[in-house]
């Protein structure tokens, strides 16, 4: 079964939440991590940041490639916007994607 992007950071932070190694290694190396726990193999470009709130922060993630005064969304930035994954091979000419 295939998972969007939601689906995927709510298993990750179930995961974290539940299982303190998990989130201590979800912490340490997020690549290597998430990787392992979804059986993929992400791009070497492709970067992975957790961020742990605590009571003095909140951290507010904005989309990628938002327009200039205008623009319009590509269908693939709506897909993220909306919750989707965006597709990490699209990032890269390797042949492992």
């Amino acid at each position: 079964m295939s998972k969007n992007r939601k689906e995927m950071e709510d298993a990750l932070v179930a995961k974290a939440t539940k299982d303190p190694a998990f989130r201590r290694s979800l912490l340490a190396d997020p690549r290597a991590a998430v990787a392992k726990e979804f059986g993929v193999d992400l791009p070497a470009q492709f970067q992975v940041k957790v961020l742990e709130e605590n009571d003095n922060s909140i951290y507010l993630v904005l989309p990628a490639g938002a327009p200039q005064s205008g623009g319009e969304l590509s269908e693939e930035q709506l897909s993220g916007v909306a919750g989707g994954m965006v597709n990490p091979c699209s990032y890269t000419t390797s042949s492992r994607c």
